[in-house]
Formats: structure tokens, sequence, C-alpha cells
């Protein structure tokens, strides 16, 4: 399990490196890598908002530091609320190099099709 959990996280940051980071380099704090990661976390766990994602962070911070770069702790709602809003979504509409869905039993992709 633990294998499996590495490969998806190895993967899930191998996407992130595809996706252009809107701020002004060399004014940032938090990797954008670590404000997706985050987001993606606390929006899985039911978070709505860059309110409840803060939250989801900072409750669960030592968690997350076993997953991302958490060296700068949690970004302020208001910083998740910009890069959020600043990130081009048609970047993640794309499918990643190298990445396939996963199948169900019966050979169907779930879900949304890349």
């Amino acid at each position: 399990m633990e294998t499996a959990m590495t490969a998806t996280i190895e993967q899930f940051h191998d996407c992130m490196d595809e996706v252009d980071d809107p701020r002004v380099v060399g004014r940032t704090t938090h990797p954008l890598k670590s404000i997706l990661l985050l987001t993606l976390a606390a929006t899985t766990a039911g978070a709505d908002g860059p309110e409840e994602i803060e939250c989801f962070g900072i409750e669960r911070i030592d968690r997350l530091a076993e997953l991302g770069d958490f060296s700068e702790g949690i970004a302020s709602q208001d910083m998740i609320g910009r890069v959020l809003a600043a990130v081009c979504p048609t970047q993640f509409r794309q499918r990643p190099t190298g990445v396939t869905p996963q199948r169900h039993r019966r050979g169907r992709s779930p879900g949304r099709r890349w």
C-alpha cells in the first residue's frame, strides 16, 4: 500500500511540473506544487473554498509534509485563492505525459475520459 501511494504522489509531482506557475519569480514563499497538493487533498476530503483548504492544511501539516514541500508552512487562504484564480485551468484538462487513467474491473475508465 505504501509503495502504491508513493508512486501516486510521484505521479502527482510529475504532472504538476507541467503546470505553469503564474506568480512572479522570486516573490513566492510556497511552492506551486505544495499549494496544488494541499488543494487536491483538502477538496477530496470535502473542503469548500480557500478558507477550508487552509484549515485542512493547518490541521494536517505533519502528514502533508511527508508528501510535499511544506517547509514554509501552509499558505494563507488569500494566497490559495489568488493562486487558484491565476492558474490556467486548461492545463489540468490535458493528459499529463506518461500517466494513464486507472481502469475499472470491466476495462472502462472511471468518470471523465482523458
